[in-house]
């Protein structure tokens, strides 16, 4: 019996030992990594730098965990009323610290002093740069689907969603005439969609020529010998015709023809499935004679947290009980 009884013990001091040498790792029902930065808890409390990303967050359905967004006076009406935080170069640290967010969104690095004390408050923050591809905008897209969905969600969503891009690209290709130089106009005189800009990597793909890809960084002036030519023109809606025909594009064929078409310039710089829809009309409107396939998309919105019902006191407790 105490033979027995000892290989017992030995067999249970043995399993013990290899427990405690090679630890059961309970799988985390949360984690998402994006770059350097770890999740292991669901952000709850948002504040987004950026227009773009502030966009992108109420545009993917998350607009409810917003509490705080940048100062940009231009921020969609979902976010309008949240408080402003400064931005990624001058962000407002106290602002946001009193806000107790567990994640921020930035598209560029926060100040040392800012990025140190989110840190030491245990707040993560996560950059997202303003891409200058659909790849890089895609990329963006998928990293806050991540974050603010989980893995499995989040990986639902980026099928859409990459499906929905495929999907509207291809309907503009079969309706554009393929070739023409088209101009994507923010503000006049040449604040355009220069080459290197995520709506020339939109022309391409569908086929068109940028009538102002040979500038850079949204500025375009044309070499010596070149001009202002365009075959159609997508213009900020309020440029208007007058104003273009007293501009520096009076001669292209796109106004001596009457092929402009308006657009909302803040949405289509901000770079959310909103902004494909943005581009995807004016091309539709510049194009009235193609019939062009329909591709759209509708994203569930997150429906609001739950407001916690405040805990009664004893007056009301036993108000409750006497019936009064």
């Amino acid at each position: 019996m105490k033979r027995r009884f000892a290989a017992l013990f030995a067999a249970i001091l043995l399993l013990c030992t290899a427990c405690a040498q090679e630890p059961v790792q309970k799988r985390a029902e949360y984690y998402v990594k994006i770059g350097e930065t770890e999740l292991t808890a669901m952000p709850r409390r948002v504040v987004t730098m950026s227009r773009a990303l502030t966009e992108t967050v109420c545009a993917l359905g998350f607009a409810g965990r917003l509490v705080g967004v940048d100062g940009d006076a231009n921020a969609p009406s979902l976010a309008e009323r949240l408080p402003a935080c400064g931005n990624a170069l001058t962000p407002d640290t106290d602002a946001i610290l009193s806000l107790s967010p567990d994640l921020v969104l930035t598209p560029a690095r926060l100040p040392a002093h800012t990025a140190d004390a989110l840190e030491a408050a245990g707040c993560a923050v996560v950059v997202l740069p303003y891409a200058d591809t659909l790849e890089g905008v895609l990329t963006n897209w998928d990293a806050v689907c991540m974050m603010l969905a989980g893995a499995e969600r989040g990986t639902r969503m980026q099928e859409q969603l990459h499906h929905y891009a495929e999907a509207v690209l291809e309907s503009l290709s079969e309706g554009v005439t393929q070739g023409e130089s088209v101009l994507v106009l923010q503000r006049l005189p040449n604040v355009a969609a220069t080459g290197g800009t995520w709506v020339d990597d939109l022309l391409r793909r569908t086929g068109l020529e940028n009538a102002a890809a040979g500038g850079e960084n949204w500025i375009y002036t044309p070499a010596e010998g070149e001009g202002y030519a365009a075959d159609r023109i997508l213009c900020d809606d309020e440029i208007t015709i007058p104003m273009l025909e007293e501009s520096v594009w009076k001669q292209s064929d796109a106004v001596l023809q009457d092929r402009v078409v308006g657009f909302d310039g803040n949405l289509l710089e901000a770079q959310t499935p909103r902004s494909l829809l943005a581009f995807a009309a004016a091309l539709r409107g510049a194009y009235p004679e193609a019939d062009f396939p329909e591709a759209d998309i509708v994203l569930e919105q997150e429906p609001p947290e739950p407001v916690a019902e405040p805990e009664p006191g004893w007056i009301e407790k036993i108000r409750g009980k006497l019936g009064i």
